[in-house]
């Protein structure tokens, strides 16, 4: 980053200082990742107007976004994920309009605004299932199904977090693995389904021993 910072070539600033606040935060100095992540939205203010400018500069704003969600600010979080999707939108990228789809639906889910969530996060699973992405497909369709429950349409949520788990399973990733298989007891004890719930919470602990815990998953 001191290189960049020597030549002062902007779009190299914006990205290392980006790319330099997440292990910041995941680390525990949310202070120090916002002064990076500042200076990397007001130097991506000063970026020209090409496609890739307006990409990292609507980049910039997404990283804002996750270090204020990841500190509580909900509101500022939707203010900078709101403004980076618009710029995505504008510019025509499709894969950066359903990431930030996906990381409002999130936050009105945590905000409580259930009903809200569920409308984002199906446009962001629908358009996720139609780039053919697989991993956010399995993502959105997690959080898609959470909002669901959240909203009392378990029987809906079943089938999304399902196909969540089968995708983590396919991919490896015991993490998500574990969320789905949590996600789903919670499912099935909305649908009086006690037994199931018993079993996929088993399951899930069965893996969290075998790997001697799992850590808890950042937001992305």
């Amino acid at each position: 980053m001191e290189a960049a910072d020597r030549t002062e070539f902007l779009p190299a600033m914006v990205r290392m200082r980006c790319q330099l606040a997440r292990p910041l935060w995941e680390a525990g100095r949310h202070e120090e990742a916002a002064r990076q992540l500042d200076r990397a939205v007001h130097a991506a203010q000063a970026l020209g107007t090409s496609f890739e400018e307006d990409r990292l500069r609507a980049s910039a704003l997404r990283f804002q976004g996750l270090l204020k969600a990841e500190t509580g600010d909900l509101a500022g979080a939707v203010a900078d994920f709101t403004a980076s999707r618009e710029i995505h939108a504008r510019i025509g990228n499709a894969y950066g309009v359903l990431l930030l789809t996906h990381q409002e639906g999130k936050v009105a889910l945590r905000r409580g605004e259930s009903q809200e969530a569920v409308g984002l996060l199906e446009r962001a699973h629908a358009a996720a299932v139609e780039q053919g992405r697989e991993r956010m497909a399995a993502r959105t369709g997690f959080e898609l199904g959470r909002a669901l429950r959240a909203v009392g349409r378990p029987e809906e949520a079943d089938a999304l977090v399902a196909a969540a788990l089968e995708s983590a399973r396919r991919r490896g990733s015991a993490t998500d693995e574990v969320r789905a298989l949590r996600e789903l007891a919670e499912l099935a004890d909305a649908l009086g389904e006690a037994g199931r719930a018993e079993e996929h919470r088993a399951e899930a602990g069965r893996i969290v021993a075998l790997r001697g815990g799992l850590p808890t998953p950042h937001t992305s």
